[in-house]
């Protein structure tokens, strides 16, 4: 009945499992409404059949299945068809729009000599650093993150290095992408604990990976990592030339990259 809208005191209106039909009369629905706590549970989820609910309420907190006698919060109904298909392909567009502007600022900030990622093989380091961060690590980090930069740089790092080959911390196997490890590479923890990461203030700082079977070329991405003082490299078996990006890098102090298979000369903008 109406009346029971004069209840302002009411908190709990539980009607399920009755044979009470019709409507919830919109007195009783102003109590849901305001500085009211009214709660109402009722059998007012479509059945199954009919799709008709045996009792219409819109107002309720909890609905509930006469036959079945299930009850659920009304936040629970599971959306159509068409919303479910509308909210898919909006999740997908927005994922799509976060991976352009996720490209382009990595384009923009962090990638040399003109590169894009759309003219990359699929098993280019800097996209494989680039579906890493974007699609694997378990630090889902937004773009837009102070640490973003330097988080892909050093994952661009490892895949450049061949990140399978890195050796041991202590008496542990390190695979860089393998999780079992706190201070494995490409973990889901600060990359400032990545074994033999140096931070200072959140900021990568040093890199200190002598002896660690590392096999690439290094990439000119590391100048990204502006506030390095020191990298050592030694004895491992990187090949190609010193990229001369190494030059950018103002606060370098240490440079150690002998007994590897480098050939050329060390760039003369690396001594400033």
């Amino acid at each position: 009945p109406s009346a029971l809208g004069l209840c302002k005191h009411l908190e709990f209106l539980n009607i399920d499992d009755t044979n009470i039909e019709g409507t919830i009369p919109e007195e009783v629905c102003l109590l849901t409404q305001g500085n009211n706590d009214l709660q109402i549970q009722a059998d007012c989820s479509p059945d199954k059949a009919t799709a008709v609910p045996f009792i219409k309420c819109d107002c309720c907190k909890f609905c509930c299945d006469h036959n079945t006698h299930e009850c659920k919060a009304e936040s629970d109904e599971q959306p159509s068809d068409i919303d479910d298909q509308h909210t898919t392909s909006t999740i997908a567009s927005n994922s799509d729009v976060t991976r352009t502007q996720a490209m382009e600022k990595l384009e923009v900030e962090v990638l040399h000599r003109g590169a894009t990622f759309n003219e990359m093989a699929s098993d280019d380091p800097r996209q494989l650093a680039l579906n890493w961060i974007l699609d694997e690590d378990g630090m889902g980090l937004d773009f837009n993150a102070r640490n973003f930069i330097q988080r892909y740089t050093l994952a661009l790092l490892a895949y450049s290095l061949d990140s399978q080959a890195w050796g041991v911390t202590g008496d542990e196997t390190v695979n860089l992408r393998v999780v079992e490890s706190n201070f494995s590479w490409l973990s889901s923890v600060d990359e400032c604990s990545w074994y033999n990461v140096t931070c200072t203030s959140g900021v990568v700082t040093g890199l200190w990976l002598d002896e660690y079977s590392l096999i690439g070329t290094i990439p000119p991405e590391i100048s990204r990592l502006v506030q390095l003082d020191f990298i050592s490299f030694r004895r491992n078996c990187l090949y190609g030339t010193i990229p001369s990006e190494m030059g950018q890098l103002s606060t370098l102090t240490y440079l150690r990259l002998q007994e590897n298979a480098l050939s050329g000369t060390v760039p003369d903008s690396i001594f400033g």
